[in-house]
């Protein structure tokens, strides 16, 4: 079994999300997976994480990966909204790189890439290592980091460690 999919199936009380920018989980027993699959404010950016399983242009795979980012920003936007109409400075706000780090990870579990791994060395090693915009460089350093995370991972120790209660 993969690390991703593995840490799919957690509970989704285990993670630490932004508060009012992530999906609301309402069953204590609800997978990460299930509840960003089941959320339609970042349901657009787990397609846009779908759609680098048939691209095979690395620039490609940057911009469906720029826009997983923005699709990301949008979705915790429409959480902190809820429902209210969104003024100028609102869409001016972006994330911190923690909150959108742990909402990528969500949005990650919930999309249907298998080889996320190999997805990720594909963009790292056939991407120009020069000339690319400040958009695509950070697209590529968040999957990049993404995925190193993931790698890092002891997942034993994170469920202990999410299941210990604060003293």
């Amino acid at each position: 079994m993969h690390k991703t999919e593995e840490l799919s199936n957690l509970k989704f009380s285990y993670f630490h999300m932004p508060e009012g920018s992530s999906p609301v989980c309402e069953n204590e027993n609800s997978t990460i997976r299930e509840i960003f699959k089941n959320d339609v404010n970042f349901l657009p950016a787990a397609q846009f994480l779908e759609m680098m399983n048939f691209i095979v242009n690395p620039i490609d795979a940057l911009y469906s990966v720029h826009k997983f980012l923005l699709s990301i920003n949008k979705g915790a936007l429409m959480h902190r909204l809820s429902g209210t109409e969104a003024s100028f400075n609102d869409l001016q706000e972006l994330l911190s790189f923690d909150d959108l780090f742990i909402l990528m990870l969500g949005v990650l579990l919930s999309a249907d890439i298998p080889e996320f791994a190999s997805i990720t060395n594909f963009i790292r090693v056939y991407s120009p290592t020069f000339c690319l915009s400040n958009s695509f460089d950070y697209a590529q350093a968040g999957i990049e980091s993404l995925l190193v995370h993931i790698e890092s991972l002891d997942i034993e120790g994170f469920v202990n460690k999410s299941m210990a209660k604060p003293e």
